[in-house]
């Protein structure tokens, strides 16, 4: 009996080890203590800017970015019997930064290049409805496990 549980001591020691481990080894590195999010609005409705190479390619393109989540817009409710139409898209970018201010900044520059590389590409109205109105620090659970969880259940 006494073998038993000083093997499963040692086992759930190892175990612990083992998550510090990984908890501590999937900490973002020094360019990314904090983030800052900021919100452009194009109009009008493209369906291409919910394709995953859409996303792809600006994440790529636009220094910073980690992710763009992009929502479509409807129109105010109108009058009884009359549609309900899909107008604008909501881009949501949070970008990256080293400090506060410098995740700030380049969420803003962030939000001005993607309105204008929506412009010329699409030939719409690109807005910044949102400037960064402060970053937050990093935060494991919100950024890397909430997110793969919410995504899999979004389809």
């Amino acid at each position: 009996m006494l073998k038993t549980s000083k093997r499963w001591l040692f086992a759930a020691s190892a175990a612990m080890l083992l998550l510090v481990a990984m908890f501590f080894a999937l900490l973002p590195s020094g360019e990314n203590r904090y983030l800052a999010e900021t919100r452009i609005m194009i109009r009008p409705y493209t369906n291409a800017l919910l394709t995953k190479q859409f996303e792809a390619a600006m994440i790529q393109s636009i220094p910073g970015v980690l992710r763009l989540k992009v929502t479509p817009g409807m129109s105010a409710r109108p009058g009884s019997g009359v549609p309900i139409v899909t107008n604008s898209a909501l881009i949501q970018i949070v970008v990256g930064g080293a400090t506060g201010p410098d995740a700030e900044r380049l969420a803003d520059q962030a939000a001005i290049s993607l309105c204008s590389t929506t412009r010329q590409s699409f030939a719409a109205k690109a807005e910044v409805v949102q400037k960064a109105n402060g970053a937050r620090p990093y935060s494991f659970f919100h950024d890397r496990i909430k997110l793969g969880i919410n995504r899999l259940f979004e389809k």
